[in-house]
Formats: structure tokens, C-alpha cells, sequence
């Protein structure tokens, strides 16, 4: 049965791919496509069998597991279950500290209990729903990006379809992939908003803000300044770079401000969160100076920041093959800011520092920054670093003169 299901869902999907092409619903080659999600149930059927193999079982089981307990609940007692998505501290299993961390914590597993329904609660099966899901994540960025830059969409193809570490990594059923999904459609449908003015752009812009706060709420606080700036600078008309320098200044003097002022104390969380990540050690580990919620501290712990969160992991530093590989991604991507340096395209100030790409390099940095202060382990700031990495990247890519690079080689 759960064969007969695994390529029932496969081609169900393909199938629905091809039918919104020939409706001129998606603006994607549907071959192409079927290329990328094959590629990406490939892969998250290798996530699970590498992370059960190898890692027993490691987070994802542990969800399944636990998606496989609230599945039986939902059919025990439906009515609480819906009630319980939410309020899940009303039926809590997960022991968490706050009702935020208890809703960010169960959204996933809520998730899976109802793909359970579908899946007859085969892990495998689950991979093909979740990427049924998730694959969109990559068709937001790539029409996103493509709007920003026609004639660039192969680019964009490469590096949210095709892009192994990033495919990967966003296709296991853990958090991650809702986090892509969530950016991307949040990206996609605000610029969309501002371009059309269709209230109904705006609508799902906060939908998928709020689906993203579920899954990891300091990510969609981070949106917040981002998305702030980009409006303001696009009703305004006032320079984008100037609009975003200023409410990002605005942004970290409120952060600090919190801890003496008003019902969050945001450094203090921060702070929580790195104590609660340093007390697990063991596996990948690195050293990581202990974060005190006081601007000083910050700065202090900066270096080391982003030594971990653009730097690591090291070549060699690991022999294990999931490290070398991250080690592997991390210098290409680096490389590839290298050329965006060395061989920049022309006009590169027009786009740049247009509202739309500062929102996506400002995002991505912040994100950056907050792994970097309370991530101390390389396994854990590889995967949660690659959805914005991969913005980094399609930024760069995009700005670098290919031709030119070509030229210098063949000559």
C-alpha cells in the first residue's frame, strides 16, 4: 500500500502541474518542473533514510513519531484536535515553556498528523506530500527573482529548483521547507500588492507571515523591518537605501530598547535561546562566547558571529560526508560573492539598491546574524542558514557578469 501510494501522490502532483500549465496558472515549464520535484522527493526520501541510517533518526523521526501520536488523537477525539491547533498547550506533549514556543513547536507536527490521514503515516509517503508543499516555496522565489530580473529566469531555475544543498535541505520534513514556503509566497505576494494594488495579494502576503511565525517566529520578526522599509521606500518614493538605513537603525535601537520597555524583553529571548542551545553540546559543536542581553555583548560576539554563520564549516574540518559537503557548498557560495566583486554587471546600483532586493539582503543578513549569535553547533547553522543563503546567492548570481567571466576564460 504505501507503494501504491508514494507514486499515486507522484503523479498526482505531475499531473496537476501539467493541468495548471495548459490553464496558464503557473509560468513554468511544466518538463522542467516535473524535472525539480522529482529531484526534490528524490531527496527528501535520502534525508530521511541518511538521517535514520546514520543519525538515529534524528529530528525528523522524532517528528514523525510524534505526528504518528497526534494523528491518533485527531481520530480519538477531532473535535479537541482542531482546537488544540490553536490552543496546543491545551493538549500538550511537548513540554515547552511559553505558548509561542508550544505553537511554533506543534505547528509541524499538527502538519504531519494530517498528511497522516493521507499517508496511511509511512514516513516516505509523508516525503512526497511535504514536497508537494514545499516545492512551491521554490516556485515563489523563482517568479519573484524573475520579475526583478527578465531574462534571468535559468538562473533562478538553477538555484531554487536545482541547487542541491538548498533542495535538500528544504526538502525533510522538518521546518525548514515551511520556512521557505512562507518567505517566498510572503516576497512574492507583497511585490505583486505593491505592482497591482489587488488587496487579495495583501491578504496572502499576511497569511503567509503568520504561517512563517508559527513555524520559527524570529524569522518573521525579521521580516517585519524589511517589509517596513520596502513599503515605506516604494509609497514614499524616497531612496531605498536611505529609507532602509534608517529603519533598520530605528529597528535595533527598539530591539535593545525592549529590555527595559514594553511586554517583550527581545534580547533577553536571544539570550535564552543560545543558553538553550549551549546546554545540549556534544555532536557538532563549536565554541561560542555566552551572549548577555546588553548592546556591548552583541558587538563583542560579532566576529565570531560571522566567522561561524559565512565561514563554517571549514574544509576538513569534518570527515563525515554531510560536513563535507556543506563545506563544499559554503566556498562555492563564497566564490560566487567573490565574482560579484571582481566582475560586477553594469548599472548594478539600479537593481541593488532597488526596494525589493535591499528587503531580500536585508532579511537574509539579519537572519544570519541571529544563527551566528545563538547557533553553536555546525549541523544546526548549515540547515537553518540555507534559505537565506540561497537569497544571498540568487542576489550575487544575478549581478555578476557570466559573459565577461567567459571571455577571460576562453582568451
Amino acid at each position: 500500500m504505501a507503494y501504491f501510494l508514494f507514486f499515486f501522490y507522484l503523479f498526482l502532483f505531475l499531473i496537476l502541474v501539467k493541468y495548471l500549465d495548459r490553464k496558464n496558472i503557473i509560468k513554468i515549464d511544466p518538463k522542467i518542473a516535473a524535472a525539480a520535484f522529482l529531484l526534490k522527493v528524490v531527496l527528501a526520501c535520502l534525508y530521511g533514510y541518511i538521517f535514520l541510517r546514520y543519525y538515529h533518526g534524528d529530528d525528523t523521526w522524532m517528528y514523525h513519531r510524534q505526528g504518528l501520536e497526534e494523528t491518533a488523537f485527531l481520530k480519538r477525539d477531532p473535535l479537541h484536535f482542531l482546537h488544540s491547533l490553536i490552543d496546543p498547550t491545551s493538549y500538550s506533549r511537548y513540554m515547552m515553556t511559553t505558548y509561542w514556543q508550544e505553537l511554533e513547536y506543534a505547528s509541524l507536527i499538527k502538519l504531519l498528523a494530517i498528511l497522516n490521514v493521507f499517508s496511511g503515516g509511512e514516513y516516505y509517503v509523508n516525503a512526497v506530500l511535504f514536497s508537494m508543499l514545499t516545492f512551491w516555496g521554490g516556485y515563489f522565489y523563482y517568479r519573484f527573482f524573475s520579475k526583478l530580473f527578465p531574462g534571468k529566469e535559468m538562473l533562478f531555475l538553477l538555484v531554487f529548483f536545482f541547487f542541491i544543498p538548498m533542495v535538500f535541505w528544504t526538502s525533510g520534513i522538518r521546518k525548514d521547507g515551511m520556512i521557505f514556503l512562507s518567505s517566498a509566497l510572503f516576497f512574492y505576494c507583497l511585490h505583486r500588492f505593491m505592482a497591482e494594488r489587488r488587496t487579495l495579494f495583501l491578504l496572502f502576503s499576511a497569511l503567509a507571515l503568520l504561517l512563517l511565525s508559527l513555524n520559527r517566529n524570529f524569522v518573521a520578526l525579521s521580516m517585519v523591518p524589511a517589509s517596513a522599509a520596502w513599503l515605506i521606500s516604494h509609497y514614499r518614493g524616497s531612496k531605498p537605501w536611505k529609507t532602509f538605513l534608517f529603519v533598520y537603525l530605528i529597528s535595533v535601537f527598539l530591539f535593545f530598547l525592549s529590555s527595559v520597555t514594553g511586554p517583550f524583553n527581545l534580547p533577553a529571548s536571544f539570550v535564552q535561546r543560545q543558553a538553550d542551545f549551549l546546554a545540549l553540546k556534544g555532536g557538532s559543536y563549536v565554541e561560542l562566547d555566552k551572549l548577555e542581553p546588553e548592546p556591548l555583548s552583541f558587538l563583542r560576539l560579532l566576529p565570531q558571529a560571522i566567522n561561524h554563520v559565512f565561514l563554517r564549516p571549514f574544509p576538513g574540518e569534518y570527515r563525515a560526508a554531510l560536513y563535507v559537503f556543506s563545506s563544499v557548498e559554503t566556498y562555492l557560495v563564497l566564490l560566487v560573492f567573490l565574482l560579484f566583486f571582481i566582475f560586477p554587471v553594469k548599472g548594478i546600483r539600479q537593481t541593488l539598491f532597488s526596494g525589493p532586493l535591499l528587503a531580500v539582503l536585508f532579511f537574509a543578513l539579519t537572519n544570519y546574524l541571529f544563527i551566528g549569535f545563538t547557533i553553536p553547533f555546525l549541523g544546526a547553522i548549515v540547515r537553518y542558514r540555507i534559505v537565506f543563503e540561497s537569497l544571498l546567492l540568487a542576489v550575487a548570481a544575478a549581478h555578476v557578469d557570466w559573459k565577461k567571466i567567459a571571455t577571460c576564460s576562453f582568451t
